[in-house]
């Protein structure tokens, strides 16, 4: 793989007059994409955030944080790692909100607290006697998405750090109300349980992925199975990375260029259903 270019570039397992296609959508994509960027981060105000429940598909009760601004607006979904709470995407969620969607963050079965916020759904799961293993978190992200449904006919995006961005992924071959999946640091968490890799062989939906420069050779391999211009693939070439979600925070050198490119997927994503 061709590793020149900015600090973070799309990359991608398809052939090279693929990559070369992409990166000619990139240039001609770039002005749109700063217009763009001026008017959504600088103008829209945000309304709060508001903490709800929804059930499982097992019926667990889930606990998410609801950042809601508009009917008219799709949804983007936010998955947390491992050991981890909603809280992890305090300071994630307000910059999707100011580029046009609306997002709910779930407290998975499986975590602990992140900046200060308790994962009340790993609480409910102990007091009912649950199953919290990783695979376990699919029922979860499965009611994040019924319930989204139920309140909107919107795309729905999934965001998912780590064992969670496996997870999207896996959801996103058989849930026809996902729309697309964005998945940071990736990788078979699941033993026998559930083999991603074997799972992207009927991926047929826009995916954007995430890795450092350490796992990439790994992650990519992940995909060898997918057919099609199904995904995107982005990684730091000037720096190591930050796995998963931390990878979008301001304070790490390489959340700069990944967000510009998270803002093109999505900008290619919803030009294309128009």
């Amino acid at each position: 793989m061709n590793r020149k270019g900015s600090e973070l570039l799309p990359r991608s397992p398809l052939p090279e007059e693929t990559i070369l296609s992409e990166r000619m959508h990139f240039l001609r994509s770039w002005k749109i994409i700063f217009t763009c960027s001026i008017f959504l981060f600088g103008s829209r105000i945000l309304h709060a955030q508001i903490e709800t429940d929804f059930p499982a598909t097992d019926g667990l009760t889930v606990h998410a944080d609801l950042y809601f601004q508009s009917d008219t607006l799709p949804y983007i979904l936010l998955f947390h790692q491992a050991g981890s709470s909603r809280g992890e995407f305090k300071e994630i969620a307000p910059r999707f909100m100011r580029m046009g969607f609306n997002c709910l963050a779930a407290d998975l079965r499986t975590g602990s607290e992140k900046n200060f916020v308790r994962n009340i759904t790993a609480m409910n799961a102990r007091s009912a006697g649950l199953q919290a293993g990783y695979n376990d978190a699919l029922y979860d992200i499965r009611g994040a998405v019924a319930y989204i449904e139920g309140k909107s006919n919107k795309p729905v995006i999934l965001l998912g750090s780590m064992f969670s961005a496996s997870l999207c992924l896996v959801e996103a071959v058989h849930n026809p109300h996902v729309s697309a999946v964005i998945a940071l640091s990736p990788g078979e968490y699941f033993g026998r349980k559930i083999s991603v890799a074997d799972s992207m062989q009927f991926l047929d939906k826009p995916v954007y992925v995430y890795s450092t420069q350490a796992e990439n050779p790994y992650v990519a391999r992940m995909f060898e199975k997918t057919t099609g211009q199904a995904v995107t693939m982005v990684q730091p070439v000037n720096v190591p990375g930050h796995q998963g979600s931390a990878a979008l925070l301001k304070e790490n050198p390489e959340s700069h260029e990944l967000w510009l490119a998270l803002m093109i997927f999505l900008n290619k994503l919803f030009l294309s259903t128009q």
